[in-house]
């Protein structure tokens, strides 16, 4: 496609460097969380700016940035120190350290989601307050509700609120409010997140990218399904369903697992065969299996379990099932959703 032909022809760091963060955020439109690393890791190589290889020696780095740019956080919220070409290096590479982390969620690791964090804050006291800057909160934000440490998260959503209000910008007040549901549910208070996504997916709905409106839609229907609100979860997934079929820009992400829902919610309204249809349909094909996806792999098995046990259906394709799940060796006190 075009960002390959970019590649292909243009020997600017820069350039390249921006072209691999959009091949990441278009692979993580599809929750192809494995190619979405490699391609802003290779972005990351072409400004100089990657991790360490070695996990432990990327992990003291992490660390020792935390340390050294924890005291400059405050000046950076203010004034940022870069201008010009620095600047725009800067914010990409924040930026691409954002993507690198928002991958690793998908990739349902969020240790290395907090590193990437970590790893990041090195530029804020050089972009100062934007865009940037907020994005950054979110991302710690992220990674404090997915390891579950309530006031690190609080702090994190606070500031991220005061900088999303300073940029009076529509989109990014919609970005807030979006994660501020996602998050709450992370931290285990489903009621209090079905309430804050149910509002934000409601008014902010154009102002989301369609990857975010898939995932607040997915998370809305899972708060749902836990507390037994079959009837409301399903017609959560379905408009997000008539959207997606609507085609324009939110055709652009079908490789999202919102659909997984579908099944379980349909088994719980006693539609038991459509329910059946839609896990047939979204079986993943064997490449999907053996690539590195483990996201939607986990989605696509996880809700083919539940659908068997709403259903009543209890059997060999249950235990076939549970088996491959166990396979990915995922543990459950690390999974975002």
């Amino acid at each position: 496609g075009r960002y390959d032909q970019i590649l292909a022809k243009s020997r600017d760091p820069l350039q390249r460097a921006e072209t691999g963060l959009g091949i990441s955020r278009i692979r993580i439109g599809w929750l192809d969380s494995g190619p979405a690393i490699d391609a802003v890791l290779m972005a990351l190589r072409e400004l100089g700016l990657a991790p360490p290889r070695n996990k432990v020696f990327s992990w003291f780095s992490a660390i020792g940035t935390f340390l050294r740019s924890l005291p400059g956080l405050r000046t950076a919220l203010v004034r940022g120190r870069a201008q010009g070409d620095d600047l725009r290096r800067y914010k990409l590479a924040t930026s691409l350290y954002v993507q690198l982390g928002t991958s690793y969620y998908f990739h349902l690791e969020p240790e290395n989601l907090l590193r990437s964090a970590l790893q990041a804050m090195r530029f804020l006291r050089q972009v100062g307050p934007g865009r940037e800057m907020l994005e950054w909160h979110l991302l710690a934000g992220g990674a404090a509700g997915a390891l579950r440490k309530q006031k690190p998260y609080d702090w994190l959503a606070a500031k991220a609120r005061r900088i999303a209000a300073q940029l009076q910008d529509p989109v990014a007040i919609a970005r807030y409010r979006f994660f501020r549901g996602l998050f709450t549910a992370l931290l285990g208070d489903t009621l209090a997140a079905e309430k804050q996504l149910g509002n934000a997916l409601d008014e902010i709905e154009v102002l989301l990218d369609p990857h975010d409106f898939y995932t607040g839609s997915a998370c809305l229907a899972w708060c749902l399904l836990l507390r037994g609100a079959s009837a409301e979860g399903w017609d959560v997934i379905d408009r997000a369903l008539q959207l997606e079929a609507a085609g324009g820009q939110l055709n652009a992400v079908s490789g999202h697992s919102y659909r997984f829902y579908s099944g379980p919610l349909l088994g719980m309204l006693g539609r038991v065969e459509e329910g059946r249809t839609f896990i047939e349909e979204r079986r993943l094909e064997k490449a999907e299996q053996d690539a590195n996806i483990r996201w939607r792999r986990s989605q696509q098995l996880s809700h083919s379990i539940l659908f068997h046990v709403e259903s009543n259906a209890v059997g060999e394709e249950f235990d076939e099932n549970v088996r491959q799940y166990l396979e990915l060796g995922l543990n459950p006190a690390r999974l975002p959703l």
